[in-house]
């Protein structure tokens, strides 16, 4: 695993992740990396810190660790990341590192293509919010995000309420819906376990 002290650079992709902690979005993002490095892309995974990591990513993708204690604190590491590295394509995965991937593009121009990925329902989440964070997502996601090249949505649920709260142009908003490791699901029930969480 690397820190961000590595020198090497250039690469096709980077995703852009909190860590490696249990939960559908960190698996979802380490199956779709191992997946693409499979295919002959050159794939990194840069995440804020790998405290109580649940999920191992392939040895084909490069790990490169921020090591921030929390998104908030991450933000001088980051920037350190995007002047070594100069991403050309970068994915954010989550409106917390979405925020950090939108500032880092706005006060660096990198990455050069940035998608950002949207995993909830804005309007819901400030409806119903737990943190006081989600109460200001809304308003942080209608002012950053047409920053972004591209939002990638899991489901049109969140795609139309995306458009509706932001005002994004539709073209700018696309529907990816989660992928699933069908030989993965299969290997497991032949085994008796319990299915990953998607």
């Amino acid at each position: 695993m690397n820190s961000i002290s590595g020198t090497q650079t250039g690469g096709n992709i980077f995703f852009l992740l909190p860590s490696f902690r249990g939960g559908g979005m960190e698996n979802q993002t380490i199956t779709l990396a191992g997946r693409m490095a499979s295919q002959g892309w050159k794939v990194r995974l840069v995440i804020i810190n790998n405290q109580n990591p649940a999920y191992l990513p392939s040895s084909l993708v490069e790990v490169i660790n921020l090591n921030a204690s929390k998104i908030s604190l991450a933000f001088p590491k980051y920037l350190k990341f995007l002047h070594q590295y100069k991403p050309q394509k970068l994915i954010s995965i989550s409106g917390p590192v979405n925020i950090l991937a939108i500032a880092g593009k706005l006060l660096s121009g990198y990455p050069k293509n940035l998608l950002v990925s949207e995993r909830n329902h804005l309007s819901s989440a400030a409806r119903y919010w737990v943190r006081r964070m989600d109460a200001l997502r809304p308003f942080l996601a209608r002012w950053l995000y047409p920053a972004a090249d591209r939002v990638l949505c899991v489901s049109r649920a969140v795609r139309d309420d995306l458009i509706a709260v932001t005002g994004l142009p539709p073209s700018k908003v696309v529907t990816a819906y989660n992928l699933f490791d069908l030989n993965e699901i299969r290997r497991l029930a032949k085994a008796g376990k319990n299915l990953p969480a998607y």
